[in-house]
């Protein structure tokens, strides 16, 4: 009989990796450190790619019911004075639909679902919770890892409740999908490796009310000092409460970090953003500072444990690559781990994991990223729209030189079966 796999983390990651096993009658047991679901302002869009691994997990249709379908993206300049006593929104300096409604529906991998990533474990712990996948997976909260050893035909893990007594778990084989600070990559002796920002951000979640609902909502706003990123949390409409996200950057280095967590500063920075009167009411339902990164470690796998999302690899927020580079690792896990363990297929497939996850990593998520932050602050807003190859082509009539999503996001994905091993 199976071993169960062990996974540490029910954060996005390891969630539709349980789900994903669970789903091919795979055991597994998670184990998850805090005590109740996150609400942190994390990644907030989910993209074509993804959408197909949602379908696969059988939970794309509740993810998109409770997400807002987002076809477009716009990037503007900073908001200016209105002359009446407020400000309006910058102006655009480029905006695209992505994709086009068929029948008055954006089929799956054609846009982007803005959902953020707390309401998706949600999604996923409910359809755990379906009969048929209980007897599969076991996820069991409040439990920190503490450390895990190879056994003769397995791994052994410890971990410890918040009351300070021991749990042992036996499995077949490990996963550490337990985000950026991973406990289980430390005690794996593997680095992260790469470079940081100066910059730092502020992630802040607002309840507000606008009479000016943009039809593409969603934008990035392009500045030196005040560069952003301004979406919607919900469907949105004139004259009624709302919830937003804005994501903001700190230029200055001389702000202490301490100081981006008090109320009073959040609200100044949000002041700069937000538009219409410059006395409106809005509540600020949490935030949070980042420090960003872009950092990748030396291997996603060693013996029997392997690592998958942030765990793995690191990279700023501006475009929501993270997340869905996440969930596409735990994609490419299930896949592996289904191929070998009930196919038969060799071993050797879970190195072809690593390696294939740090290509996609290396090639197209880190360099995307990387450009995705600097579009934002590198150029003058007055000419990036000329300067820039993307907005260019994003904004281009030609269909030769126009932007295509597919095209780049049919690198994102792993098909482990195309592996001839």
């Amino acid at each position: 009989m199976l071993k169960p796999i062990i996974i540490v983390g029910y954060g996005p990651v390891g969630a539709i990796l349980s789900l994903l096993l669970a789903r091919n009658q795979i055991p597994v047991i998670v184990i998850e450190a805090a005590t109740k679901y996150p609400e942190e302002p994390r990644a907030v869009g989910l993209f074509g790619p993804s959408h197909s691994v949602l379908e696969d997990a059988g939970i794309y249709e509740e993810e998109k019911r409770q997400g807002m379908p987002s076809a477009g993206l716009s990037f503007r300049k900073r908001a200016v004075d209105d002359g009446n006593g407020g400000q309006r929104m910058g102006d655009c300096i480029a905006s695209a639909k992505f994709a086009p409604e068929v029948n008055g529906e954006t089929p799956p991998g054609g846009h982007f679902i803005l959902i953020p990533q707390a309401k998706l474990v949600r999604i996923i712990a409910e359809e755990m919770k379906h009969a048929d996948l209980q007897q599969f997976a076991t996820v069991q909260m409040g439990l920190k890892y503490l450390s895990s050893e190879e056994t003769e035909d397995g791994i052994k893990v410890i971990a410890e409740d918040t009351e300070g007594n021991t749990h042992v778990f036996e499995g077949s084989y490990l996963v550490g999908a337990d985000g950026s600070r991973s406990d289980v990559r430390r005690k794996l002796g593997l680095k992260l490796h790469g470079t940081s920002w100066p910059e730092r951000l502020i992630s802040a979640d607002v309840l507000r009310t606008t009479n000016n609902v943009p039809e593409i909502p969603s934008c990035l706003v392009v500045d030196p000092e005040l560069w952003a990123a301004i979406t919607p949390l919900e469907r949105i409409y004139p004259g009624q409460p709302g919830l937003w996200r804005y994501s903001m950057a700190v230029s200055d280095e001389s702000v202490p970090d301490q100081e981006l967590e008090k109320a009073e500063f959040v609200i100044s920075m949000l002041k700069k953003h937000i538009d219409g009167p410059y006395n409106q009411e809005f509540k600020v339902i949490r935030s949070k500072p980042y420090k960003m990164h872009q950092l990748l470690c030396s291997s996603m796998r060693k013996g029997r444990t392997f690592l998958a999302g942030d765990a793995a690899h690191v990279n700023n927020p501006i475009g929501g690559l993270g997340l869905n580079t996440g969930i596409l690792d735990a994609d490419a896990l299930a896949q592996t781990l289904v191929q070998v363990l009930k196919q038969g297929r060799p071993e050797s497939l879970y190195d072809r994991y690593s390696y294939e996850r740090r290509r996609v990593f290396q090639l197209y998520v880190d360099p995307i990223s990387k450009s995705n932050k600097q579009r934002l602050h590198v150029s003058s807003p007055d000419i990036v729209a000329n300067e820039d190859w993307f907005l260019a082509s994003i904004m281009s009539d030609d269909p030769e030189e126009k932007f295509s999503p597919y095209k780049w996001m049919a690198n994102w994905k792993t098909d482990m079966a195309a592996f001839k091993m």
